[in-house]
């Protein structure tokens, strides 16, 4: 491959070695072109000076007190491209579609942008990010290229390690866009955390047995995902661990564990044939439009009556419980206020008409999954018929 690059116009510039440059040297030790320059020792030296001028500040996840306590940044490095061992802790060790990647490598190789990164365990090189880089490189006949390299601190055990490997290769990862598996690739990672965790006797890795924990690895690992997908990670990896008490994430995504459409169905609460009953079934955070739409269902059918049967979505906060009780309750007294509302133009015959049936059971803990939960709006209560679970959700008036 050749290095050489046509001069077009001088200027005042310097290189990291002092030495005066041309304007196209200049962008040219910012901007590599792959096809045509090896990286030599002259981009080590921009990455040096990066480092030393801004990310050792400014990346705190990368050189930082966010990288895992297990492992430490050493240096940057040219190595073999062959040398180390591809990302396992992500789905086909790579980006589902890398040619974005590609393309975008194609216009130049920025050397503005954090490199690929390694961990280093005595003599073997695991790769905790750039795979998709390295496949770019060895297709156009490189053999070596920069990568930033860490190392496990003192004392660190063999379980610390493989936690860090799986935790660094996720928290080192651009965003979502350039990776559409980005969201299982964490909730792989933190399965792979959480039996770290149950084979090292609680030594490294994430407790999966405590919603606390596996929440606040999530927000860590997950950082780039909303909060509801982070919430439905870590209940999906908790109910991988505890089968016999799952928190639902209820979807209508016909792949989804907790299908609504199934669950309505084993539940019976299907529309009857004579048309006299109609279900609607609904996240509970959507009340007006759920009650709006019953109204239409009224209005269209007559003598029939509309039984609203509400669920929980994907449940945020580290009691699974309480959120379900807070969420049926603050929607159940939305849907009673509009109710109230609307009896003043139905002649006191909405509630005769349009009901509140009940919500899908969510938390395993304390609810069947094998009945709805039911609501009884003249106690006010929530129960179910053959199972133990029952809860009052009035509002006591203070004396």
């Amino acid at each position: 491959m050749s290095n050489t690059n046509k001069v077009t116009k001088l200027t005042s510039s310097r290189g990291f070695d002092g030495t005066l440059k041309t304007k196209r040297q200049k962008q040219s030790k910012w901007i590599v072109d792959l096809k045509e320059t090896t990286f030599n020792e002259e981009q080590l030296d921009a990455y040096n000076y990066l480092y030393d001028t801004l990310w050792s500040e400014s990346e705190p996840k990368h050189f930082g007190d966010e990288v895992h306590p297990a492992i430490e940044f050493h240096q940057f490095e040219l190595i073999p491209i062959k040398s180390a061992v591809n990302q396992k802790h992500r789905k086909g060790g790579r980006a589902k579609d890398p040619k974005n990647v590609w393309r975008s490598m194609d216009k130049g190789f920025k050397l503005t942008e954090l490199p690929p990164s390694v961990l280093r365990v005595g003599t073997e090189d695991f790769q905790l990010t750039g795979d998709t880089r390295k496949e770019y490189f060895s297709k156009h006949g490189h053999e070596f290229y920069i990568a930033a390299v860490y190392k496990p601190v003192e004392g660190a055990t063999e379980w610390e390690i493989k936690d860090a490997i799986s935790y660094m290769g996720q928290t080192l990862q651009e965003e979502p866009a350039s990776n559409p598996n980005s969201m299982e690739d964490v909730k792989d990672a933190l399965s792979v955390q959480a039996s770290i965790w149950e084979e090292s006797k609680g030594q490294a890795g994430v407790n999966p047995n405590i919603i606390e924990d596996l929440l606040a690895r999530t927000e860590e690992i997950g950082f780039r995902f909303t909060e509801g997908k982070r919430h439905d990670i870590a209940y999906s990896v908790y109910n991988q661990f505890n089968p016999s008490t799952p928190v639902a994430s209820w979807s209508s995504n016909p792949k989804a564990h907790y299908q609504i459409k199934s669950y309505m169905s084993r539940y019976k609460l299907k529309n009857s044939k004579d048309g006299k009953v109609i279900y609607i079934c609904a996240a509970a955070s959507t009340i007006s439009k759920v009650f709006t739409t019953a109204l239409r269902k009224a209005a269209s059918n007559p003598n029939a009556e509309i039984r609203i049967v509400l669920h929980t979505s994907t449940l945020t906060g580290t009691d699974p419980l309480t959120s379900y009780e807070t969420v049926a309750k603050n929607n159940i007294d939305k849907f009673n206020t509009f109710m109230s509302d609307a009896n003043l133009v139905l002649n006191g015959d909405g509630n005769k008409r349009i009901s509140i049936y009940g919500l899908l059971p969510a938390v395993g803990a304390s609810h069947s999954f094998d009945e709805p939960v039911l609501y009884d709006p003249i106690t006010e209560t929530l129960y179910q018929r053959k199972g133990d679970y029952f809860c009052d959700i009035s509002t006591e008036e203070e004396e």
